[in-house]
């Protein structure tokens, strides 16, 4: 094989001055290249999930950059797994035997006894297993049994029945990443965006897999409010080493919906050790919020902890992805939609995953009212069957709310928003709140002036203009206001 006279290394030295490191760290840093003809560069990945997302979004940087190496040939892109262990390898993913003479290879997150001197976590006493939560094995008892030790994990929530779409793409795959153990570090994983967008669904899915992937592991699921009740509820009865002990020994800890330990000191405190432990031990923890983590209200280390593993955005579907959880929804609750109906109500409905189930449930107690088939299901059906959902969803929404709602993601008062004052941590907010009301309840620019202390239209119009073009170039701003529009239409 002839010596490449292009260095992979230096090529991806030049990559990281064109794509942000998130996504550097994430599909190019695990990749290995060289040159296998003159004409032919091989880039190796070890997963079909990291080749599909390279050649979709990656590969023209890729052979631009090449090219100002000067290598003018085609690229390959091929799946050569990493020696694995035994274990199933994670759905979606791919895997092989060792090479003859290699030692397998550790899996992802093992399982550890936790620091000297602190006993494994015992179950509690009387606490029947929830029906959605999935037994685990916690270690031998000395009859030879083992004890059962509940992870909360729902079953249902699984990588197979999760849809996946250009929203959610990189969260996927960084989810599956975790459980194949193939990739590099993405400890702690944060995954932030709007309600009803699928973070707790994936979350469980990550839990599922791994724990089906080693019936071993030590996995619990928890939402937020569930770790404040505990860490009062201990602090209350003086059992303090209680809530250390549940959470000292775990390989893989779900917490969802890490926004509500905002403002509790006392759970923030308790908190940062028990994660502090984890990553010690090399456990992998998960979060979801509904917000990033830079505007989280938590104490600065304990935020500077999060900013130092990874944070996914999971944006509203797009209108490909929402027909397509329609169509599953019915199929899945017995009813076969048309696809222009499935398509007339994705574009009614644009915000989160639960509105659509919301209209499927609604079709569905519609249909055996009425005693009719699945083939009368027309558009003409559903927009009479939706009216009332559709009617709400329009009149609820005013311009109070949405100047309230973006006077608190940005921390201000609502009185700035009808002041003079212009700099910037107050103006590009009032703007924000202006191109709001006129794209989500369609406002007049007169009567938008009138919000803001009686503001001249032309005001308006120009907040309305900038809003929209920065939308567009700057990723970041998008994101924060698809966050916005969730939390007004909550």
């Amino acid at each position: 094989m002839p010596a490449s006279p292009v260095d992979w290394e230096s090529v991806k030295d030049r990559l990281t001055q064109d794509i942000p490191a998130p996504l550097f760290n994430t599909w190019i840093r695990p990749v290995t290249g060289e040159l296998i003809a003159d004409d032919t560069y091989c880039l190796y990945v070890s997963n079909r999930i990291a080749q599909d997302y390279i050649k979709r979004n990656l590969q023209p940087r890729i052979t631009q950059t090449l090219k100002e190496f000067g290598f003018e040939g085609a690229i390959q892109i091929i799946v050569r797994p990493k020696p694995v262990s035994s274990m199933p390898a994670a759905p979606g993913m791919t895997a092989g035997p060792a090479p003859a003479g290699t030692r397998p290879a550790k899996p992802a997150i093992s399982r550890t006894e936790g620091p000297p001197g602190i006993r494994p976590a015992q179950p509690e006493k009387n606490s029947p297993e929830p029906a959605s939560a999935d037994a685990e094995s916690s270690g031998p008892k000395k009859d030879g049994r083992r004890k059962s030790r509940k992870t909360n994990l729902k079953s249902q929530f699984t990588f197979d029945n999760f849809v996946g779409g250009k929203s959610n793409l990189l969260a996927t795959s960084i989810g599956r990443q975790i459980v194949a153990g193939d990739g590099p570090s993405f400890n702690p994983l944060y995954i932030c965006g709007g309600v009803g967008l699928g973070k707790t669904h994936l979350m469980h899915a990550i839990g599922n897999a791994l724990h089906e992937k080693n019936k071993e592991m030590k996995v619990f699921y928890v939402s937020a409010t569930d770790f404040v009740t505990d860490v009062v509820s201990n602090y209350q009865n003086k059992t303090y080493d209680l809530i250390k002990e549940k959470y000292s020994d775990l390989d893989l800890l779900l917490i969802d919906d890490v926004q509500h330990i905002a403002g509790k000191e006392r759970t923030q405190e308790e908190f940062f050790h028990i994660f502090e432990g984890m990553l010690a031990r090399k456990s992998q923890v998960v979060l979801t919020s509904d917000t990033f983590v830079k505007k989280l209200k938590v104490s600065e280390r304990l935020s500077s902890r999060f900013m130092a593993g990874v944070e996914v955005y999971i944006e509203p579907p797009e209108i490909e992805m929402r027909v397509s959880i329609l169509l599953q929804r019915g199929r899945e609750v017995g009813i076969a939609l048309k696809n222009e109906v499935a398509f007339f109500i994705a574009q009614n409905f644009k915000n989160n995953v639960r509105e659509l189930h919301g209209a499927v449930k609604t079709l569905v107690a519609q249909k055996k009212a009425y005693g009719i088939s699945d083939s009368d299901i027309s558009i003409d059906f559903v927009k009479q069957a939706l009216k009332n959902i559709l009617q709400v969803q329009n009149t609820q929404i005013s311009a109070e709310i949405i100047q309230r709602k973006v006077a608190e993601f940005y921390n201000i008062k609502i009185s700035d928003m009808h002041s003079k004052v212009r700099t910037a941590k107050i103006a590009k907010p009032r703007q924000i709140a202006m191109y709001l009301i006129r794209e989500l309840i369609q406002m007049s620019y007169p009567d938008i002036g009138g919000h803001f202390g009686g503001k001249d239209h032309t005001t308006i119009i120009h907040a309305v203009k900038k809003i929209t073009s920065e939308r567009n170039l700057n990723s970041d701003l998008n994101k924060e206001l698809h966050l916005l529009e969730q939390m007004i239409k909550e």
